[in-house]
């Protein structure tokens, strides 16, 4: 059986059919104005829990420039990675657990303005009904 759901809704927490899993996927972003911080990826947990990783991916075209990547919980700040200029390409990964009723916001900021980013959230869903469905 397949499932109706779309393969990702932008800025929306995605679950599996067996809502065993959660995931959703912020697409690439440019940063074009040096010192601003650009929304990766913005959704709402309900009442489950999310035990899972955070990746970020950036593309740095001038190697001048720095980067920030912030991880806020109900506007609040929680988490953050800092990238040098010397790494022109970096995938790094972060584990969390996101708690129920949470708004997840992450964010990156550069010091350049020719930077691309990505960043995806995969993890597993604790706390939802079990659908039986597999």
């Amino acid at each position: 059986m397949t499932s109706s759901q779309p393969v990702a809704t932008p800025n929306a927490l995605n679950f599996t059919p067996d809502n065993k899993n959660a995931y959703t996927y912020g697409g690439f972003i440019t940063a074009t104005t040096a010192n601003t911080e650009y929304t990766m990826l913005e959704f709402n947990t309900n009442s489950e829990y999310i035990n899972g990783f955070i990746d970020f991916c950036k593309q740095n075209l001038n190697q001048d420039d720095n980067d920030t990547m912030l991880i806020y919980f109900n506007d609040i700040q929680v988490y953050q990675v800092e990238q040098e200029s010397s790494e022109r390409h970096y995938v790094g990964e972060t584990r969390l657990l996101i708690p129920p009723f949470t708004k997840v916001t992450i964010t990156v900021r550069s010091t350049g303005n020719s930077m691309i980013f990505a960043c995806k959230v995969i993890g597993s869903a604790i706390g939802m009904t079990d659908t039986g469905y597999q």
